[in-house]
């Protein structure tokens, strides 16, 4: 395992993760989020009083996690190899935790947890082609 290629995906991956989030959740889907997120996220931060430092570190072990099994287990070091492994995490990372809050949280609407499964999962076929693109490239 090589810590320095990790790390560098890593960051890679999260900026990618963090500009994709932004650009899909805070601005496309803003008013989708509101109508079929209302009953799970009663209490949402609005842009302005978000905690930056958190997401950042959210973006960061996201794209550490998708980079330390690439790097560590999988032996993924393309675009390509990467972006369909990551889909495919993302996907089912996305589906266990909406599913759950789905039979957890009263409110919870059916309709956005299969868009996130959707939007999360092209989230991470992007950021986890770039990290397998950097994984490939970095020594």
């Amino acid at each position: 395992m090589n810590f320095k290629k990790i790390a560098i995906a890593s960051v890679a991956g999260g900026l990618v993760f963090w500009l994709l989030g932004g650009l899909i959740y805070g601005m496309l889907l803003t008013g989708f989020m509101e109508e079929h997120a209302a009953g799970t996220m009663t209490n949402m931060r609005g842009n302005d009083d978000m905690i930056l430092w958190a997401m950042i570190i959210g973006n960061l072990l996201q794209a550490g996690l998708l980079a330390y099994i690439y790097d560590h287990w999988a032996n993924i070091s393309t675009f390509m190899g990467g972006a369909k492994a990551g889909a495919l995490i993302g996907l089912l990372i996305a589906g266990s935790v909406g599913f759950i809050g789905y039979a957890v949280f009263s409110g919870s609407d059916v309709t956005w947890v299969i868009t996130d499964m959707v939007v999360h999962a092209v989230m991470s076929a992007i950021a986890g082609g770039v990290i397998g693109l950097v994984l490939g490239k970095v020594s």
